[in-house]
């Protein structure tokens, strides 16, 4: 890539806020397995505070003491991500790596960053969808599919995969470099869809756009 520096160096770093969750995870999951066996009483899965290892090959994590168990209400919904899914210096790391091109980080720290802030933020969604209560879910739940019912998100399913289609049909010019003349190899064809389907005009091949129109 042009401009970008040869001598790149990592920036990125495995942070405490995200290595604490899959060991937690992991904690819960033998709580539940020990459970089944009669072993254990199941616990509810509330984010608690491992230490987590170091990864191999990297530099231990610091400040594996500093939080990372829930201590808010379970209905305090506004600071519900305080501590165990906080992502405020996985953030900043990120930015860090794309501050400047003259100083830019590795490929692998913005892969790796991203990794750690959506996992963490997958997790929190999930804590926080199963702690909702009944008023908000059904809140939630009518905005979400009134909006499905009514957008055509479900039509751009079928479209792509239409375009899909008529894109492996798009002619393919071939230049003969002998005599200059061109040759157009093969037709455009318009996906066969369901006869009921609502929008067969829609998804029909118009020459004047790009082939994956509508993706």
């Amino acid at each position: 890539m042009a401009g970008f520096p040869e001598d790149a160096k990592r920036k990125g770093s495995i942070h405490p806020g995200f290595a604490k969750r899959p060991m937690d995870l992991k904690a819960q999951a033998k709580n539940i397995a020990d459970a089944y066996k009669q072993e254990a009483q199941r616990n509810w899965q509330i984010p608690g505070d491992p230490s987590p290892p170091a990864p191999a090959g990297l530099a231990p994590i610091g400040n594996v003491d500093d939080g990372g168990a829930i201590e808010v209400d379970l209905l305090d919904v506004a600071n519900l991500h305080v501590k165990a899914f906080e992502r405020p210096e996985m953030n900043a790391n990120y930015d860090e790596t794309m501050a400047s091109v003259a100083q830019a980080g590795t490929t692998g720290d913005m892969i790796s960053l991203k990794l750690q802030i959506d996992y963490v933020a997958t997790e929190e969604r999930a804590f926080r969808t199963r702690h909702m209560t009944v008023c908000r879910s059904i809140a939630h739940a009518a905005g979400r599919r009134l909006r499905q019912s009514t957008h055509d998100m479900f039509d751009n399913v079928v479209q792509q995969a239409a375009n899909a289609l008529r894109n492996a049909d798009v002619p393919i010019n071939i230049v003969d470099e002998a005599t200059g003349t061109t040759d157009t190899d093969g037709p455009v064809s318009t996906p066969t869809l369901p006869p009921d389907y609502p929008h067969q005009d829609a998804l029909e091949w118009k020459p004047d756009e790009e082939p994956n129109s509508g993706c």
